[in-house]
């Protein structure tokens, strides 16, 4: 029997964990519609994946927007006759103490960080389920979805939501055949941690304070993604798998 290939959706893929994530999947023979607002940074990742074999399509858009969400989902279905997994990675920090915080970063990262997860799982739900097709959606969320810290209110705000949400879904998609979970990296080597990862001194201080003793990379967040889409993480729904070296076990 042919193996079924997964068509994959992933969001915030022009960097980062969002282009691991597109990589891995490549690696494992899925199609990809790959989605960022970078179109120099979704451009390179649409060439590292095809250089894996791979077959993607590139869809330049902000999923603030319901109707970004909407169409990365139609591609999926009209390029690759459906849709089996998605991954809303897609998101921003303003990194401001919280009373300098603007109700323009307020918005914004609200926006991105959790509306963006919510018409995104919404979109994707809708087709699977109109296909009769089983299905997973990740979501990224982060350690400061779990702690908080010093410029990180509004960030973390989001991604406590992302956490809930995926709870939340997971209860009313799971008896519909979804698996809804979340993967929630610590620190990472990503344009977002490059201004406090970049001071050699910070490095070390943080690395030392991961019991694993480094910093992480995005295939290590990658990775457990694609895990949680695969039979053998079958009987895992409403989860946030923390992927930060045990720095959270603190």
């Amino acid at each position: 029997m042919t193996e079924h290939v997964k068509v994959v959706v992933v969001t915030g893929a022009g960097s980062g964990i969002g282009r691991a994530t597109a990589l891995c999947f490549a690696r494992h023979g899925a199609r990809l519609v790959v989605n960022d607002i970078d179109a120099g940074g979704l451009g390179e990742t649409a060439r590292l994946v095809g250089a894996e074999g791979a077959d993607a399509v590139s869809s330049l858009g902000d999923v603030a927007s319901r109707a970004v969400a909407d169409d990365l989902v139609a591609q999926a279905v009209e390029c690759f006759d459906g849709l089996d997994v998605m991954v809303a990675n897609a998101g921003v920090s303003p990194d401001r103490l919280f009373l300098e915080t603007s109700e323009e970063d307020l918005d914004r990262t609200l926006a991105v960080n959790l509306k963006g997860v919510f018409v995104c799982g919404q979109a994707a739900a809708r087709a699977m389920i109109a296909a009769r097709r089983p299905g997973h959606i990740v979501n990224i969320a982060s350690i400061y979805g779990e702690v908080a810290a010093p410029e990180c209110s509004v960030y973390s705000a989001s991604k406590g939501g992302v956490r809930m949400l995926t709870k939340a879904m997971a209860l009313e998609l799971g008896p519909r055949g979804l698996h809804v979970n979340a993967v929630a990296p610590g620190f990472i080597e990503t344009g977002m941690t490059a201004d406090f990862l970049g001071d050699p001194e910070e490095r070390a201080r943080i690395a030392a304070s991961v019991p694993l003793r480094r910093i992480g990379v995005p295939a290590d967040v990658a990775s457990v993604v694609h895990f949680l889409t695969t039979p053998e993480a079958g009987y895992v729904n409403g989860e946030t798998i923390v992927v930060d070296g045990g720095w959270i076990a603190q």
